[in-house]
């Protein structure tokens, strides 16, 4: 049996499909998120969870949180109708389950981002990014005429 696992995606916007896609706009593709401010406000974060179980080992409760540098945790809780009720196709070995948090009017400051899955039998923790203070622009030298 493997063990429960879980990841995260971080980006600015998420959008879903009639035909149930997801769509990722803005996602941060480093280890960091930068700011030009010690603080910064912005409109909205999503943080996508992708947890992963045995077939023969599910989640019966999922909840993420996740806590910003500076602030208090934001939770979500995955329904209860979005866990499996039945068995899975046949050849199938793992369950994947993916959980959007939404921040709305986040407030970034440096530091690491905390994140984590809290489930039945416990926690998992998930790498989450930093956010970091980006370096001052360099002024370029004036030129004399």
């Amino acid at each position: 049996m493997s063990e429960r696992q879980a990841s995260l995606l971080v980006c600015d916007d998420l959008l879903f499909s009639i035909n149930g896609k997801w769509n990722l706009l803005g996602i941060y593709t480093s280890a960091d998120i930068s700011i030009l401010t010690e603080s910064a406000t912005i409109p909205q974060i999503i943080f996508l969870f992708m947890i992963e179980s045995d077939v023969d080992d599910p989640f019966e409760k999922i909840s993420v949180e996740v806590t910003l540098p500076g602030q208090p945790p934001a939770l979500a809780e995955m329904p209860a109708s979005a866990l499996p009720s039945s068995p899975p196709p046949p050849g199938r070995t793992r369950q994947l389950y993916k959980l959007p948090l939404f921040i709305q009017g986040a407030i970034l400051n440096p530091g690491r981002v905390d994140a984590k899955v809290v489930h039945e039998k416990g926690e998992i923790a998930v790498a989450g990014p930093w956010i970091t203070l980006a370096p001052k622009a360099q002024s370029a030298p004036s030129v004399a005429p």
